[in-house]
Parts: C-alpha cells; structure tokens; sequence
C-alpha cells in the first residue's frame, strides 16, 4: 500500500511539473526539456559504466566532458527551435559527435576505448537529439505550439499505459520474451486500441494537428513507443540493472519514464514535417 502511495504521488507531481514547463512558456518548455536531458545523460552514462568492457564508474572528469557535450547539442537543437540559429547549424552535430572518439583517443585507462566512444556517442544521438527536436517541434514557425508536446506525450504514456493494464489483466502470450518477459501481445493489442481511440479525441482537445496527423502520431506512438520501451530493456538486460535511476520513487528513473519518447519524437517530426502538413 505504501509503494503504491508513493508510486501515485511521485505521478502527480512529476504530472504537474510537465504540464507547468510545457505550457508556462516555450523558455521554460526548452529549459524543461534541458533537465532531462542532462538528467538522462547522465543515467545513460552510469548505465553503459556497467558493460563488462569496463566494469567501472565514469570519471568525474569524464562524466563532465560528455554532460557538457551533451547540453551543447542540446542547446543547438533547441536554438535552431527557437529560431536563434539558422537551421544551416545542423552542420555542427556531427564533428561534435566525433570528438568523443578525441576523449577516448587520450584516455589511458580505458580497456576498450573504441567501444566505449562508440556506447557514449550511441547515447547521445539516442537521447538528446529528440528532446532537442521536441523545442522544435513546439515552436513552428515562431509560434508557440505547447499542445503539441503534451499531445505526443499523451499517446506514447496512454499506449505504455493501456498496454500494461491490458496485460496484467488478460496478458497470457509473451511478445518479447528475450528482452522483455512481462509484455505480452495482449497488453499490445490493448495500448494500440486505447492509443488509436484517445487520438481520435484530440483534434477537438488540443487542436494543432486534424485527425490524420494525430492518427499518424498515434500509429507511431503505438510502434516506436514500444520498441523504444524495449530498446532501453535491452541495455539494462545488458548491465543487469533493474532500474535506470531511483530519481522517481516508484517509477524509477528519467530513463525509465521517457525512453518511448526518445524513440518516438524522430519518427513524429519526420511524418509532420515531411510527409503532413507544418
């Protein structure tokens, strides 16, 4: 009953703090998204510390170069967002990405120092680019777009949602079991109906998008989310770790809480700006 206490409030106020930096203003959305970024990052880092490779904590040297690199790609993502830089900046994420390899190049300790660049550079291309892009996707055109956010958000939490509700209570045939026990294809089955239903009423709730655009959002939601949720399974199975963080009492960590967005945000700028209207 207790767990269940503090899993309900943890929920309510990280609820609240979202919804407040979402909508307060689009500084205070790019700041949002800033801390849990770097917040991300830097359970990211603890994570792959674990791989047999190392089987050692990051330095405080280390964790600071890459924590630092990681809020530079974020600050340019986002800037490019906030229409602060032109769009033609895109250009620097790459030779940022590459002067991990510098790191490694000029770290004696490290036993596998290829490996590692390669798990560092994985990660932030993982992990910060999509946060970077979710200030772009709320700022069209100088035009502040909160329900946007809160629109995506809304359909990759209601299908994790869904899902596990589906499946604790009729999930008899595992969908993944390799990597993933306890999800099954009728808790999948369940997220996808909820998901695909509660994007039918957004149109009319948040507005922004019409109803293909929110179905595409849906679908992807639906496809991406879980996939990512099984992506970030498949590096703790990795490191043998339960939980990414202990920064959400009874939900885990940051990484634990967004690791569908992650996955979800790429695909949903790509259909929006590529293949539906701005």
């Amino acid at each position: 009953m207790k767990t269940l206490i503090t899993r309900a409030l943890t929920g309510i106020i990280f609820v609240a703090l979202m919804v407040a930096g979402i909508y307060l203003h689009l500084y205070t959305l790019a700041i949002l998204f800033a801390l849990i970024c770097a917040l991300s990052v830097h359970e990211y880092i603890g994570l792959v510390a674990a791989f047999d490779i190392e089987k050692r904590p990051e330095t405080t040297a280390s964790m600071t170069l890459l924590l630092l690199l990681a809020m530079i790609l974020y600050g340019i993502v986002a800037a490019i967002g906030l229409q602060w830089l032109p769009a033609a900046y895109w250009v620097l994420l790459l030779p940022l990405l590459l002067l991990v390899f510098l790191k490694e190049l000029y770290n004696a300790q490290s036993k596998q120092p290829f490996v590692r660049a390669a798990l560092h550079i994985a990660g932030l291309v993982y992990l910060v680019l999509p946060l970077g892009m979710t200030v772009w996707l709320a700022n069209p055109d100088g035009r502040f777009a909160p329900d946007r956010i809160m629109g995506i958000l809304i359909l990759v939490w209601a299908n994790d949602t869904f899902a596990y509700l589906t499946g604790f209570a009729l999930g008899r045939r595992p969908l993944f079991t390799r990597i993933s026990p306890k999800k099954t294809w009728e808790g999948s089955i369940g997220g996808a109906i909820g998901t695909l239903s509660l994007a039918h009423v957004l149109p009319m709730i948040l507005g922004e998008w019409d109803l293909t655009a929110w179905l595409g959002i849906a679908v992807l939601s639906i496809f991406f989310g879980t996939w990512g949720d099984l992506v970030e399974s498949m590096l703790k199975r990795n490191t043998q770790i339960k939980d990414s963080g202990s920064l959400l009492p009874g939900h885990g960590g940051i990484l634990d809480r967004f690791d569908a967005y992650y996955f979800v945000v790429p695909f949903v700028a790509a259909w929006i700006y590529l293949y539906h209207a701005n």
